[in-house]
């Protein structure tokens, strides 16, 4: 992983980038990922109700940014929460992101990194200007978020 300077703080491993991002998540929105997996843990082994087949419902418990509105050339972080119907995390999902719409041309993308506890970060640079949507989806879930995005061009060297 590369290093990023995130807040002023300079993080150069995965390990304190989720730290960072629990602490964010904790210390603006008061979502505390460490009790809700403590709380999945202490919970005894249950047979669990027989799931239909097909995808399963997730939802997003925190995203940032919903909208995303940046110059060409920068490099932008998209990071959140993906709980399931009960409120757990999803653990290690396999998160995608797509251009749905190719009037915003080409954009370079990390690969999304999910931690085991239900936050996943990914970062992209868009290399030209252009307005559309980049399509959020979790393989195998009914995960299918559109964020808006506006690049503009500003000829700054």
């Amino acid at each position: 992983m590369e290093t990023l300077f995130i807040d002023g703080k300079k993080i150069s491993t995965e390990k304190e980038l989720h730290e960072y991002l629990k602490d964010k998540l904790k210390k603006e929105h008061n979502i505390n990922l460490d009790e809700i997996n403590k709380d999945d843990i202490s919970r005894g082994r249950k047979k669990k109700p027989v799931q239909p087949q097909g995808p399963r419902q997730v939802y997003l418990k925190y995203m940032f940014p919903y909208k995303i509105e940046l110059n060409s050339g920068c490099k932008q972080m998209i990071f959140g929460v993906l709980v399931d119907a009960h409120g757990h995390p999803v653990k290690n999902a396999m998160i995608e992101f797509e251009i749905s719409d190719y009037d915003l041309g080409t954009m370079s993308f990390s690969p999304a990194i999910s931690f085991g506890d239900g936050c996943f970060f990914t970062t992209f640079i868009a290399e030209c200007s252009g307005r559309g949507c980049l399509k959020l989806t979790a393989v195998g879930t009914t995960l299918n978020k559109e964020i808006p995005i506006c690049v503009y061009n500003t000829n700054c060297y």
